[in-house]
């Protein structure tokens, strides 16, 4: 038997906690720990009763994921208030070949890529500085520096030179950035370690659909003022993140502390004091405690026995490769291209409204999409879910691609319908499929560490596209416009094949069961039919 399949088997803390935190530093959704601790009886509550057990945590969740409206609304805004003509205009430069504004490709790459640059940084520091300073100061700080990185963005306006502008934009985006950054750290772990198992992916799957939301309030607010001739209008919507920003602050001032850090420090009065302000008095507080106390200690002896490298060593690689590779489906069906689509469609030749009618709905559809795909996940297959998203996607890209062969005015509407329908399939099964695979890949022992590896990766990988895109569809650079679908066309079959070839089919197994098909080096196709010798599990079944 493995080191792993010990660890699973061994950690009775893994399956008898109430109220834990099990996954230390998260910096994205898909960082989470998915197998998290309950006692059995808990553990198979419906979720309608598991929310009225659990109503003070249900209403912390909700609180928390609220917050992310700032992450999601900080995280389009670029895409979306490049397609403002006032905008183009204070930052933008005259083309006489376009007979218009239009950005820099090397400015609209940093622009663009700003964010997560950004949040790189600040989901590493704010890993870092919570379990020292604790979840409500390292939120409380996010907050406050993310009103500082918006005063510093809404003054580029009054820089005096167009370079300068451009750069104090540049860096006010990136400061936003880091603070987001540590605000999405805290609201996943925080919530990772108040949730008990039946809470807890129903919790989680509210983090990518406030993301959405939040997109979605910042293309309205642009659509607004989309009319004005005045700066004011712009402005106004770069000074609205002090608002989303206030969220974070007022529920850091409020909210009780994470007991698991509490019991970390050795501060056990407090923890208690904390856990009955979550599950009081419907659920008994000294048994949370003693649970929550037990799995901290058997983390704590497990966490002294591994390290990074540990995930590249011959045992895990195949499953560190995984990991990796499920972080970047989604800049492979094409997220970051779809996260400025308002400019994109405007190169090709739809006016500034029209492409952000488009983008909003996009955004609308995508949220429906995310809220039926937690139905789907829970009946089909991740790999029966990937794979046709990135087949569909591929097609309706390779359309937009011939499309944008012919000048006429039918390419842009072609070009809009297409990326909104990439958005609904992919919606619907790569993206949220994908955080499953994130998860259910990793070895037990090492999943907070890989996972770590994979976010940070994807973060990366996101840099990387925004950078990039810019050069390949802007009328200054290379000028592929609506032709720009080839190259997706490409991504979608490398996320298809890479699908088929690596990823294996997870759903239904438990760790022991996925220790075990790995261990004995199965093929990805062949894990679905495999039967355990345990006699635990005969085959994962899809509905």
């Amino acid at each position: 038997m493995t080191d792993d399949q010990k660890t699973a088997g061994t950690s009775a803390a893994e399956r008898t906690g109430t109220l834990t935190g099990t996954t230390r530093n998260a910096t994205n959704v898909e960082d989470i720990e998915t197998t998290g601790p309950m006692t059995e009886p808990e553990k198979d509550l419906r979720l309608w009763e598991a929310i009225k057990l659990y109503p003070k945590v249900t209403g912390w969740c909700m609180g928390l994921t609220s917050a992310i409206l700032l992450w999601g609304y900080d995280n389009i805004i670029v895409g979306q208030i490049t397609a403002l003509p006032t905008f183009q205009r204070d930052f933008g430069e005259w083309s006489v070949s376009e007979d218009d504004y239009i950005f820099p490709a090397f400015w609209l790459g940093l622009w663009s890529s700003s964010t997560n640059i950004g949040a790189f940084f600040g989901s590493i520091t704010g890993g870092f500085i919570q379990d020292r300073i604790g979840r409500k100061l390292s939120l409380n700080l996010g907050a406050v520096l993310a009103a500082l990185g918006v005063c510093i963005i809404f003054s580029s306006y009054w820089v005096g030179d167009l370079e300068s502008k451009r750069g104090v934009f540049f860096a006010g985006k990136v400061f936003a950035g880091f603070a987001t950054g540590i605000v999405k750290v805290q609201v996943l772990t925080y919530i990772s370690e108040i949730t008990p198992t039946a809470l807890r992916g129903s919790a989680l799957a509210l983090v990518p659909t406030f993301t959405l939301l939040g997109q979605l309030v910042g293309g309205l607010i642009i659509f607004g003022i989309n009319e004005s001739e005045s700066p004011t209008g712009y402005l106004v919507v770069l000074g609205s993140q002090w608002i989303l920003s206030i969220v974070p602050l007022v529920l850091s001032i409020f909210m009780p502390e994470s007991p698991a850090f509490l019991i970390r420090k050795g501060r056990h009065e407090e923890a208690m004091t904390a856990i009955k302000r979550l599950v009081a008095p419907k659920v008994d507080p000294e048994k949370v405690f003693r649970q929550t106390k037990l799995t901290i200690e058997q983390e704590a002896a497990q966490a002294e026995a591994v390290n990074y490298r540990d995930c590249f060593n011959r045992a895990h690689l195949r499953r560190t490769w995984i990991v990796l590779f499920a972080n970047q489906l989604q800049s492979l069906f094409g997220l970051d291209l779809l996260s400025t689509a308002s400019y994109f469609l405007q190169v090709i030749g739809m006016d500034s409204g029209t492409s952000l009618i488009f983008l909003i709905s996009g955004i609308a559809l995508g949220m429906v999409a995310n809220g039926v795909s937690i139905w789907l996940q829970s009946r089909v297959g991740r790999r029966r879910l990937i794979i046709p998203s990135f087949v569909a996607a591929g097609i309706l890209y390779t359309g937009m691609g011939i499309a944008g062969c012919f000048k006429t005015t039918a390419v842009q509407w072609y070009s809009a319908v297409s990326l909104n329908l990439v958005i609904v399939v992919c919606g619907l099964g790569a993206w949220p499929a994908g955080y499953s695979v994130m998860s259910e890949a990793s070895a037990l022992r090492l999943r907070s560490k890989s996972q770590a590896i994979g976010g940070v990766s994807q973060q990366a990988a996101s840099v990387l596209f925004k950078f990039t895109l810019p050069f390949i569809f802007n009328p200054d650079a290379g000028n592929l416009r609506a032709k720009t679908g080839f190259v997706y066309t490409g991504l979608c079959l490398i996320g298809g094949f890479g699908t088929f070839f690596w990823v294996p089919e997870m759903k239904g197994r438990n760790a022991l069961e996925i220790d075990d098909m790995f261990e004995l080096k199965l093929p990805a196709r062949q894990f679905k039919h495999w039967k355990s010798e345990r006699g635990e599990h005969v085959e994962a079944k899809e509905e």
